[in-house]
């Protein structure tokens, strides 16, 4: 997952802090970190879809939603 971050940075010839690596020993915290700003993302949007996407993901959910009721509750 950082490992991405850390590709994009490099081919924006961005220094990364204390020439930190996969190999370093703060890349456990800083994995840890990220996922952390995540699920505190996901949290304050209630873990909803942003506003573009939300219209493009629109079949999908409908598919998921479908499929949902169809195990729940089709036949047995």
């Amino acid at each position: 997952m950082l490992h991405g971050v850390f590709s994009l940075l490099a081919q924006n010839h961005i220094r990364l802090p204390m020439g930190m690596s996969t190999s370093h020993p703060s890349y456990p915290a800083a994995v840890a970190a990220l996922a952390v700003l995540g699920f505190y993302i996901q949290l304050s949007q209630a873990f909803g879809i942003p506003f573009p996407l939300n219209l493009l993901l629109l079949p999908l959910r409908i598919g998921e939603l479908v499929l949902s009721w169809t195990l729940a509750y089709g036949p047995k």
